[in-house]
């Protein structure tokens, strides 16, 4: 077994994170670990990747020599993305490098017979080693966790920390290890990027641990399940559908012993009461110590247990018949366009999920509903009743205050009492309540925002991945609120169980074209993200018979395409270059400045964002024409 806990026990100063007893993980399980944010998911990955050895009990790994703890491996910002990728593979990367310099001087020499033997020699020897598989899978790795084949030239010193943990994950398919340690590895990935994850992790044939608050992605990878809840570490078979039914069975059971032990405690209790004082006094003694013995055995929560969060949501009533219509909208960053003559009407009460790649325009269409950006084309109406509230998906200003005082800030009705209850009942404790929001974690600030929201009253709620960061008990429980809203709800989610759960209409964008679908994500799935692009060879391939040529005409194939990105990438960092600019301005400057001047930097900051992720798009693009001539 590459795995075994022995009781387990990690303290934090005079808290106990977790205490397990005996859990055994076999070569290749797929196990995934869950629990409430600060449970110490993190923690466990830390020590079984012998980075934290403050610990009681044991922790038996065979093969530990050839573990990988993804979010641990350095990257050194010196260094492309191609050379930390294809580390593994830097024999391959060489062969690779002298076939493209004798195919350049086969271009540009006269005397070719000897360098046509030595390319013959070096393509069949590259190919034998799998030189051209690698080629396209490490490309194709990248492309679906949303970079290009110009990615690959960039220094990681230019990468934000979303596109860093991108790029670790992509060393899933350039490096060999018996056990990974993945945590919360689809933070930052569209559906399609979790979908390739999902493959690719489910096909390794080495054992996989990893955190994640994705009930959908843990289903769809995990064969066993270590949940860390109340202080306890267990292991369970199975996916989380699986733990699910199991837990509440379990809760079914202890909720019904616990009702017959509380019938017995009454029943003792009235014994004790009618003949306490009489002639059966003795007696009536020896049932009260019994009775206070099964008061014991009754099962009350923990009080370390960090409540539930319960999302309350006002709805001011009825907008009319229609909430939102944007007719024939159009909006384009240069010579991209992201939407083209949109049209989308959404009904009072409808619950409604925009869909898309990273990049697509769902931020973008949002954004122009609202009035934050002015499309080139087209009308936006809203009903004459509507009232909205907007959870956004990144909120600027988290600097120095409190969570009592970002609260009150934006809330000054609000007595210390009602927000102090408040921020309790989002799982907030004494101490987190007077904690900078500059220090918050981010499932933390997702909280405070979402405490937020539901001080608002309104009859439309508007959300920019509202799940990002948060555990999975808050995920539903949001969920079940959203659900039962009886407003109208337009959000944009990469989580396709939050989708299911509230969803029941999907806007779809792909490049640039939206389309309406009825349902949710699992009523539309077969018509979701079907990537035609790679399936069809080029023109002609088939026929090719000369290998020597067909490998060279690839090759210049690539070369042009990446001469016309190399344009694009330089877009790209001029616009990160401004961004970054731009947001250290607003958190120097953000505190002295109009609420005015804070909104247009934060509007141009996020057409920029729009912008960046547009360009990516049409990288990617470029990615499926690579993989097209790439193709054997």
């Amino acid at each position: 077994m590459p795995l075994i806990l022995e009781n387990l026990e990690k303290m934090y100063g005079d808290r106990l994170l977790f205490r397990s007893q005996h859990c055994t993980i076999g070569a290749g399980d797929k196990v995934g670990i869950i629990g409430p944010n600060g449970s110490g998911k993190t923690t466990l990955l830390r020590i079984l990747a012998g980075a934290d050895d403050e610990y009681a009990g044991s922790v038996q790994i065979t093969g530990g020599d050839s573990l990988c703890f993804i979010d641990a491996v350095p990257v050194d910002p010196e260094r492309t993305a191609r050379q930390i990728v294809a580390e593994p593979f830097e024999h391959l990367r060489v062969q690779d490098a002298r076939i493209r310099e004798l195919e350049r001087l086969l271009s540009t020499t006269l005397e070719t017979d000897a360098y046509l033997v030595e390319l013959a020699r070096q393509t069949e020897r590259f190919e034998a080693q799998g030189g051209y598989d690698y080629i396209v899978s490490m490309n194709k790795a990248l492309s679906s966790l949303g970079f290009a084949s110009e990615d690959l030239e960039r220094f990681a010193g230019t990468m934000s920390a979303g596109e860093t943990s991108r790029l670790r994950l992509s060393r899933l398919v350039s490096d060999t290890r018996n056990i990974w340690l993945l945590d919360e590895p689809t933070n930052y990935l569209d559906i399609p990027g979790v979908q390739w994850l999902e493959r690719q992790l489910k096909g390794l044939q080495a054992t996989v641990l990893v955190a994640s608050h994705d009930a959908w992605f843990l289903d769809q990878v995990c064969n066993k399940l270590l949940v860390i809840e109340n202080g306890t570490l267990r292991l369970f078979s199975g996916g989380y559908t699986d733990y699910v039914r199991v837990r509440d069975a379990e809760a079914a059971d202890r909720a019904q012993h616990d009702a017959e032990l509380k019938r017995e405690i009454e029943r003792m209790r009235q014994y004790v009461e009618k003949y306490r004082y009489g002639t059966r006094a003795s007696q009536a003694a020896s049932r009260e110590k019994a009775m206070e013995r099964l008061k014991a055995k009754v099962q009350t929560e923990p009080a370390s247990i960090r409540k539930r969060v319960h999302v309350r949501l006002r709805n001011t009533g009825e907008s009319g018949e229609i909430a939102l219509r944007l007719e024939h909208v159009s909006k384009s960053y240069g010579d991209r366009a992201i939407l083209s003559r949109a049209n989308v009407t959404i009904l009072s009460r409808q619950h409604v999920a925009i869909l898309g790649r990273n990049g697509a325009g769902k931020s973008t269409l949002l954004s122009i509903a609202m009035g934050q950006i002015v499309p080139e084309g087209g009308d936006i109406y809203w009903g004459p009743s509507v009232r909205y509230s907007f959870f956004p998906q990144n909120y600027t200003l988290f600097e120095k205050e409190s969570a009592m005082e970002w609260i009150m800030a934006r809330r000054p009705q609000m007595i210390i009492s009602e927000v102090k209850a408040l921020l309790g009942s989002f799982g907030f404790s004494a101490d987190q309540m007077d904690q900078q929001t500059g220090a918050m974690s981010s499932g933390e600030k997702q909280r405070l925002l979402l405490a937020l929201l539901s001080t608002e009253t309104a009859n439309m709620i508007i959300l920019d991945e509202p799940t990002n960061f948060l555990d999975i008990q808050t995920r539903e429980s949001l969920a079940s609120t959203l659900r039962a809203f009886e407003g109208t709800v337009l959000f944009v989610s990469h989580d396709r169980t939050f989708i299911d759960a509230v969803a029941d209409r999907v806007v779809l964008i792909e490049r640039s074209h939206v389309s309406v679908l009825e349902g949710n994500y699992s009523t539309n799935r077969q018509e979701l993200f079907n990537d035609h692009a790679g399936r069809t060879l080029p023109s002609g391939h088939a026929n090719v018979q000369d290998n020597t040529r067909s490998t060279r005409t690839s090759h210049n194939r690539l070369v042009a395409l990446q001469a016309h990105v190399r344009l694009l990438e330089r877009q790209i960092g001029e616009i990160e270059q401004e961004q970054a600019d731009l947001t250290r301005r607003l958190q120097e400057e953000g505190p002295a400045m109009q609420g005015s001047d804070i909104a247009s930097l934060s509007v141009h900051i996020h057409e920029l964002q729009i912008r960046r992720d547009e360009l990516f798009e049409e990288l990617a693009m470029a990615e499926e024409r690579f993989l097209q001539a790439s193709a054997p």
